[in-house]
């Protein structure tokens, strides 16, 4: 299957600026939010939106995930997230420059569990900047297209600015469930 390629993913692509790169969020956006309120990318959250995406989501198994309804770092993941979603793989485009590849993914919501999803996260660079990341997309990327997981999205603050990180799950009915009773347990806490 030819990968799909679409005029405005490869302008995003050459203009780094309007892409949200994993780390690397653009400068725009941080506009819009307080600094002082967003926690530093480090610790513990840190590791739980560490921009990987789980092998489960294109059918590939690396180890055991267990039951997610009781792993309290998914359920804290759960609850931390700013945009929690559903979202489709639209596109993906790879781009090379200096030898390097690169993946811009385009997404598209078909459900949000926890804020709305914006267009700020539609699109997504993906680098060996985060090598899990990158390593599962180049595995699977021509089959990436259509591919729907479930996407936790947290704003940070690195370097006097907003940063995404982020973290995907599949899509399926255990994630489904699991992040329904974290978000049940987060709405009794209130």
């Amino acid at each position: 299957m030819p990968l799909l390629l679409s005029r405005r993913a490869g302008l995003l692509l050459a203009s780094s600026a309007f892409l949200p790169d994993l780390g690397c969020s653009p400068s725009g956006p941080s506009l819009r939010y307080d600094l002082s309120k967003l926690p530093p990318y480090e610790g513990e959250l840190a590791q739980l939106f560490d921009d990987s995406i789980d092998p489960a989501v294109f059918g590939l198994t690396m180890a055991e995930s267990g039951n997610l309804e009781f792993n309290p770092k998914f359920r804290r993941r759960t609850q931390d997230a700013d945009v929690l979603s559903v979202v489709r793989i639209t596109t993906v485009t790879v781009s090379k420059a200096e030898g390097k590849s690169s993946f811009a993914l385009r997404f598209e919501k078909t459900r949000d569990f926890k804020a709305p999803f914006d267009d700020e996260l539609q699109d997504l660079a993906v680098t060996e900047q985060t090598p899990q990341m990158f390593s599962i997309i180049s595995a699977v990327q021509a089959r990436a297209r259509g591919r729907s997981m479930i996407g936790f999205w947290k704003r940070f603050r690195q370097q006097d600015r907003a940063v995404l990180h982020v973290q995907f799950q599949p899509d399926n009915p255990d994630t489904t469930k699991a992040i329904q009773d974290a978000l049940a347990l987060e709405d009794l806490k209130k």
